[in-house]
């Protein structure tokens, strides 16, 4: 029992560090994005449901490997999600950036015609 519980604290443990290390890296990339706050919210849903699945295990209510493994694969598709929202919203910003992009061209470009003939 003592080594099932080391294993699930280690488990956790790299759970909260690979989250933690997701987040400073959502937080840097979407700074003022308005996809941050969504995204940091799916995170904080699995933080939550990670320290529910610990109290259930320190209480002893837990049905031991079934149960972990359970709570396990539900982190592990909240992560999935959490993952395929971070990509799509990085195309989004991508597709976003390549639109200002062409109309900061289009725009210098009818400047500059607009002085050549001044």
């Amino acid at each position: 029992k003592a080594e099932s519980k080391d294993q699930f604290e280690a488990q956790r443990k790299k759970i909260l560090r690979a989250m933690n290390n997701v987040e400073n890296k959502v937080r840097s990339a979407y700074r003022a994005s308005g996809f941050e706050e969504e995204l940091l919210h799916e995170l904080e849903a699995v933080r939550i449901k990670l320290d529910v699945i610990k109290v259930h295990y320190e209480l002893g209510r837990m049905e031991a490997r079934d149960e972990f493994e359970a709570g396990k694969h539900d982190l592990q598709e909240m992560v999935a999600k959490a993952k395929a929202k971070i990509a799509a919203s990085k195309d989004r910003f991508k597709a976003a950036r390549q639109r200002r992009h062409a109309e900061m061209k289009e725009a210098y470009k009818h400047a500059r015609k607009a002085f050549v003939k001044a």
